[in-house]
């Protein structure tokens, strides 16, 4: 696991993540491939709240076929 952070906003304007309003980005959780393919996606409607981690456990058991 790979935890990212986007510290001067680049990522977060280019993906549309950043809020001008709250002068923050958007909470998301992405599910991303070696190759760099976005495999899932979660965008959380409050940036207050915890993504649901439930359906990205489930996705990442389905590409690493642990069941």
């Amino acid at each position: 696991m790979e935890i990212l952070s986007d510290f001067n906003g680049s990522f977060g304007k280019a993906m549309h993540l950043y809020i001008p309003a709250f002068g923050h980005l958007a909470r998301v959780v992405y599910l991303v491939n070696p190759e760099g393919k976005i495999l899932y996606c979660q965008a959380v409607p409050e940036i207050t709240h915890q993504p649901n981690y439930e359906p990205v456990l489930d996705e990442l058991k389905k590409v690493t076929n642990n069941k």
